[in-house]
């Protein structure tokens, strides 16, 4: 199929920046329903925070929620950034969750703006994973849960 050609998908990543054509784009038309907190998939996705979290509760144990930050354009004004931390403010007020946040880690320690493997492939390459493990392991809130459970 000519979408797997990697001249279609660079001009398909640079359309997509071009904020008049967004909203031709799937995944754009996907990321405003995760922005609308009344959608049905960011209830979902609320709701099964919250399952796992009683469940782990349940079960004697602890739940520590974090997400993967995008790593093709680390900066202190993503936007992404912005709406996962509305995300995260929304999730702690509505649910009582605590999310961490790994980017200011990622904007603090990243070499190099972008970590990801190449220009069409935008998932996160090895250095984006050992900043990813250090912020798990040095995090006071991790830390503070580990101790919790070698105490168990």
């Amino acid at each position: 199929s000519i979408k797997h050609y990697k001249t279609v998908q660079l001009l398909k990543e640079s359309a997509i920046q071009i904020p008049s054509l967004r909203k031709y784009f799937y995944r754009y038309k996907y990321r405003q329903v995760w922005n609308d907190f009344d959608a049905e998939e960011n209830k979902w996705l609320r709701s099964s925070l919250h399952v796992m979290q009683q469940q782990m509760r349940l079960r004697g144990g602890s739940v520590v929620f974090t997400y993967y930050p995008n790593t093709n354009q680390i900066s202190d004004n993503d936007m992404r950034h912005e709406i996962w931390m509305r995300f995260i403010e929304y999730v702690r007020e509505n649910e009582g969750i605590d999310i961490l946040d790994p980017y200011p880690h990622f904007i603090k320690y990243a070499p190099q703006k972008s970590l990801v493997w190449s220009l069409t492939d935008k998932h996160p390459n090895c250095i984006a994973h050992k900043i990813m493990a250090d912020f798990l392991v040095k995090n006071p809130t991790m830390a503070s849960k580990l101790s919790e459970a070698d105490d168990n």
